[in-house]
């Protein structure tokens, strides 16, 4: 009775936005390697590891394992802030700043720097070593690379030795102003601004460019661009799940009034994954799948993984470093800029800023873990219960709280004490558990109370 009576100091707390949630309660990220300002990160066909870095001081470039983390070497790439790696060919692609675009043959042993400056140099000038590129793609036989600093999308036909441009004027806008007229520049033309290229994805025989404002397709008959959508709203990072094409944006956007992510089939139709429940941030700062999960990487819940397009959710943050100025309750995770399912784990690259004393480096969740949440729940131990509507479900180790639309408390111990869950729930609230034991639930739902005992196997 002592841990029931506790509980009462909690009735009115309410975790909102907790409302569909997951608990793993031995399922953890472990750090594998901290690296200062960490940006990306990639497994090797041959099953190496690579991580690149941001550093102000161009003192880093890319860093390589041959023992799944245990040692690490750093490579001879030049440091051009590497922030995407791409596998084509018998080759190792990983796009940096400058127009520059490394290149392996050898699984990240070692590197060549290739620049694409030649195909941009008539738009940009002499502002070649300040600009980006975030984008890569493989199309129809051919590496396509995106600039983020106006000089439109280039592609190379061997391997990165050479390149061309595609046709930047179909790439290009200009801003209205409030009474409709376009802006001026030199003489009467209206100035006009070439789009800046988050990413390049090819899906379904056709390669999409997603930018600040736009999102393209490419003709491959005149290398043309043709804008499909308006409203791209940094459209940064995607996915291939299930033959659909799942997107995200990157930017700071708290809204419930826009799609968390959208999809794209392969009928042409868009579509919408529903987010977690009460989440309101649609910062999607990293997504990627396997054949089992879609991953989210997000800032302010950390890592979810769904099965099922978003019909349950799966969150996946402990062990994740965190803003330790803000409170639990706030509490905001350094940004999951890569996710990399591998067979037996997914790696996860987190940035910190240049200099910030920890947090930053690559982490890893054993898949077994993940696994682990997917299998059997026994049926519930017996409990007391002084009638309501509020009941346990049980299966595929998970049990589903139904409270129906009473608002309910619901708290949920360990075998040792030790409180593992504590939430609002309105309506349903899924958890599975990956440790098995005995777990103790206290639900008070308008007055009511019920409590009881479950075994995990």
């Amino acid at each position: 009775m002592k841990k029931l009576n506790l509980l009462n100091s909690f009735r009115a707390i309410v975790l909102a936005g907790l409302c569909l949630a997951s608990l793993q309660v031995s399922a953890q990220w472990k750090l594998v390697k901290e690296l200062e300002a960490t940006y990306s990160t990639d497994v090797t066909p041959s099953g190496n590891l690579l991580l690149s870095d941001y550093r102000y001081d161009y003192a880093g470039g890319i860093y390589l394992s041959t023992d799944k983390g245990a040692s690490w070497v750093h490579t001879n790439a030049e440091d051009y802030m590497y922030s995407k790696f791409l596998h084509f060919g018998n080759y190792i692609f990983a796009a940096g700043s400058s127009t520059c675009i490394a290149r392996s043959d050898d699984n990240g042993k070692t590197w060549k720097s290739l620049f694409y400056e030649d195909a941009v140099k008539d738009v940009l000038g002499d502002q070649t070593n300040q600009t980006v590129a975030y984008a890569m793609a493989v199309h129809n036989g051919k590496l396509f690379v995106g600039d983020f600093c106006q000089g439109g999308i280039v592609y190379s036909e061997d391997y990165g030795e050479t390149w061309k441009k595609t046709d930047i004027n179909s790439l290009t806008y200009s801003f209205a102003d409030e009474d409709g007229d376009k802006g001026k520049g030199k003489g009467d033309e209206p100035e006009t601004y070439v789009e800046n290229i988050y990413q390049l994805v090819d899906y379904n025989g056709r390669l999409y460019a997603f930018g600040i404002y736009f999102v393209f397709v490419l003709d491959d008959e005149t290398l043309t661009w043709t804008p499909v959508r308006y409203d791209s709203n940094f459209m940064a990072v995607s996915t291939q799940y299930k033959d659909k094409l799942v997107l995200g944006r990157s930017v700071m956007n708290d809204t419930f009034a826009v799609p968390f992510l959208l999809t794209l089939d392969k009928n042409g139709e868009w579509g919408e994954v529903y987010r977690p429940e009460g989440l309101m941030d649609n910062n999607v700062r990293s997504l990627a799948s396997d054949d089992k999960n879609i991953y989210v990487g997000l800032q302010q819940r950390g890592l979810y993984f769904t099965p099922d397009f978003g019909e349950k959710w799966y969150n996946i943050s402990e062990g994740l470093p965190y803003n330790q100025y803000n409170p639990d309750s706030e509490r905001i995770y350094l940004s999951p800029l890569t996710i990399v399912p591998a067979d037996d784990c997914v790696y996860l690259a987190v940035y910190n800023y240049p200099g910030a004393p920890s947090g930053s480096g690559l982490y890893k969740i054993d898949r077994k873990d993940l696994d682990d949440i997917a299998t059997s729940i026994s049926s519930p131990l017996p409990s007391s219960d002084n009638g309501g509507s509020f009941e346990l479900q049980f299966g595929n180790r998970q049990v589903s709280f139904v409270a129906g639309d009473v608002p309910t408390t619901l708290t949920v111990w360990d075998a040792s004490g030790r409180r593992v869950a504590q939430q609002a729930v309105k309506g349903t609230a899924q958890i599975r558990f990956s440790a098995p034991g005995v777990y103790t639930y206290y639900a008070n739902y308008g007055g009511q109370v019920k409590a009881g005992k479950f075994l995990v196997k």
